[in-house]
């Protein structure tokens, strides 16, 4: 465990800290679906999506929940397949994916206004996280992927050809914290 709060006496670090376990909840939902178009095309599509909810990120027995911070990540991916073939000879596929995330760093209430202080006898942080690149901050990511093939059978040999791009993109939104940024 980690102390949520000092005990009596005020103070960290000493036999009567009021004592926390990590709070957290991940929950997750999958889907897929297929659809036989004509005889020879076909049309798969997956989704996935993800909610992790830390609401004591970092805590330890040197950082007590004030000095936390929440940790929201919300993860999505999905994808569409369509499939073809062409007579005895020809297979074409061309694929659409896209994955993608926003997580959310969040100061305790309790701290939004205290700077962050390190106590070097004790070692223990109190006030806001001294991680300023994560305090507040929320990141967001893509990717996104095109892919495609066609292949054409010779009997014992087969000519394959395609494509594959790729294309990121990221964001990153840090606000002045009340305390002052570290």
């Amino acid at each position: 465990g980690y102390p949520s709060a000092p005990g009596k006496d005020g103070q960290y670090g000493t036999g009567d800290d009021i004592s926390a376990g990590p709070p957290n909840t991940n929950r997750e939902a999958t889907g897929k679906a297929s659809y036989q178009a004509t005889k020879s095309q076909r049309i798969v599509g997956l989704s996935n999506a993800s909610l992790s909810d830390n609401k004591e990120a970092l805590a330890s027995r040197f950082q007590p929940k004030e000095s936390t911070q929440r940790d929201r990540y919300y993860n999505w991916r999905a994808k569409i397949d369509w499939q073809a073939s062409f007579g005895s000879k020809v297979l074409a596929t061309m694929t659409y994916g896209n994955s993608w995330y926003l997580v959310h760093y969040e100061t305790q209430p309790e701290a939004q206004e205290k700077p962050a202080t390190l106590d070097r006898e004790t070692q223990i942080v109190t006030g806001v996280n001294f991680s300023s690149n994560q305090s507040d901050v929320q990141r967001r990511r893509y990717n996104r992927q095109w892919n495609g093939t066609v292949s054409y059978s010779l009997g014992s040999h087969d000519l394959k050809t395609g494509f594959n791009v790729w294309r990121q993109g990221t964001q990153t939104d840090a606000p002045t914290l009340a305390p002052g940024n570290y």
